[in-house]
């Protein structure tokens, strides 16, 4: 069906499938207000305003914003445009074509309010843009309303519609200097689920400077791939990268994400981080999460930090082959309140330096249980502080590691804390200046103090490194095992 003049919609229309709607120089469709116009077939147009009037057009599975009325001259609000086009994707299931497709444009779409994507298990939408540099921008605008510029939205709770498929790729979102909106892309809210059939996947998208850049709760199965998140505002307190929460709610847990190849940047005001794990009810918890090949720069607060509260958990998290540089806390890993527990963390091959306090910190306190971390390879450099801080924890392994320059009375330090274990590690000296030699940054290797017990520390190499021993030995426990260490 050739369209090249412009038609009136004046009552509810279905347009069946088995055609094609080719609009042609002069083609539009207006729909009066209150009337919808449902099109089965595919539909073949320019990138221009194609359905006019307040009506309602649905049934497309392959749009683009431009079709209802989008400029993306970054000056006109697009938000309108592009809602209706993700609403005329939703009502696509039974249309002809493949993939439920919206497709932008690179051109720098205005959102002054959020753009809300609604995947279940008949709407599987796929938001694609032209790629994230000099391609797709989605611009928070200064009068931004709502608390996200896109948000994917679950259903109830166990219920079949919270099953579904979805794909966010090769766009840009970025927060205008002095906007209001709090958060650059979000996936999931406390009361709804978002459950994925498999892996959905979020690919090639980058957020900036936003307070939150990502946020991710009530949400699983995702993989997140080569993305990343910047805040550029270096004194706006408590600015995060991305945070994966839990429901705070305690009902559902958060988790069983894959972040491949990211990037995750922050200032150094005070409580910035990179990446934030948050747990702080009781319920659900976060748990299985996996950073694979991920890159933090600065950060005040953290570069990883994984925090419980109030009863919260968080389990089954692995970082393996990060690399993490300057700002404080690569790793911080702590729990507070009665009932909260942090189990099965995996730092593997590890690299950070440049650090301003200790590298991995990790802290459990008034009736918590941090137990089961495992950190094993990696390299530490130019710490001041400690390499690993350990208070309060238990069953706590370091292998393998190679540490240099760092500056603190005990490179590796264990305080009340039971059954650790410290092997085939190396330790050695700063760099020697020019002309110079290679300074001692500090006293010991390891130290054991407070009531620490069942520590096994055998196999380690730092005495050249050391203007003490390499192990010293002031905790009262009376099961530990110091043996050959040079």
């Amino acid at each position: 069906m050739l369209i090249n003049t412009s038609i009136a919609i004046a009552t509810d229309t279905t347009w069946p499938a088995g055609d094609i709607y080719t609009f042609d120089t002069g083609g539009t469709v207006t729909v009066n207000a209150g009337v919808t116009l449902t099109i089965r077939g595919e539909v073949v147009a320019p990138r221009r305003q194609i359905f006019l009037g307040p009506g309602s057009v649905v049934g497309i599975r392959r749009v683009t914003p431009e079709w209802f009325g989008a400029i993306g001259d970054g000056a006109a609000n697009d938000a309108p445009a592009l809602q209706k086009a993700h609403d005329c994707m939703a009502l696509s299931a039974g249309s002809d074509g493949r993939e439920q497709v919206l497709s932008l444009a690179a051109k720098n779409y205005l959102l002054a309010s959020t753009l809300t994507v609604r995947p279940n298990p008949y709407f599987s939408p796929r938001i694609r843009g032209a790629g994230p540099l000099f391609g797709t921008r989605l611009i928070a605008a200064p009068t931004f309303t709502g608390n996200a510029v896109l948000f994917v939205d679950g259903s109830v709770p166990n219920s079949f519609n919270e099953i579904a498929d979805y794909e966010l790729s090769g766009f840009f979102v970025f927060g205008t200097p002095g906007t209001n909106c709090p958060i650059g892309i979000r996936v999931g809210i406390a009361g709804h689920r978002l459950t994925g059939l498999h892996n959905s996947l979020i690919e090639n998208v980058r957020s900036e400077n936003f307070q939150q850049c990502w946020y991710f709760c009530n949400s699983r199965n995702i993989t997140v791939r080569r993305c990343s998140g910047k805040g550029l505002n270096a004194s706006l307190s408590k600015a995060l990268a991305i945070t994966v929460e839990a429901d705070n709610q305690g009902v559902n847990f958060t988790g069983d994400m894959i972040f491949d190849g990211c990037q995750w940047e922050q200032g150094t005001a005070n409580h910035q981080r990179c990446i934030s794990i948050l747990s702080t009810v009781s319920g659900g918890g976060v748990a299985g999460l996996k950073f694979i090949n991920n890159t933090t720069y600065g950060g005040h607060d953290a570069g990883i930090a994984i925090e419980v509260s109030g009863g919260g958990n968080a389990t089954d998290i692995w970082i393996t082959d990060c690399q993490m540089d300057a700002g404080s806390y690569p790793i911080r890993i702590e729990a507070y309140g009665a009932g909260s527990y942090i189990h099965d963390i995996h730092v593997t091959n590890m690299y950070a330096q440049g650090v301003q306090s200790n590298a991995v910190q990790i802290i459990g306190s008034d009736g918590t249980m941090v137990r089961d971390v495992h950190i094993n390879g990696g390299r530490i450099n130019g710490v001041n502080g400690e390499a690993v801080s350990v208070n309060g924890a238990r069953s706590i392994i370091v292998n393998g590691m190679v540490l240099n320059a760092i500056n603190s009375g005990a490179a590796i330090e264990f305080y009340n804390a039971q059954v650790v274990a410290v092997t085939g590690c190396i330790f050695s000296r700063a760099a020697a200046q020019a002309g110079g030699s290679e300074p001692i940054t500090a006293a010991n290797m390891v130290k054991l103090s407070g009531y620490t017990d069942y520590a096994n520390i055998t196999g380690n190499c730092g005495g050249y490194a050391c203007s003490g021993g390499v192990v010293s030995n002031l905790a009262s426990g009376t099961h530990n095992l110091v043996a050959s260490n040079n």
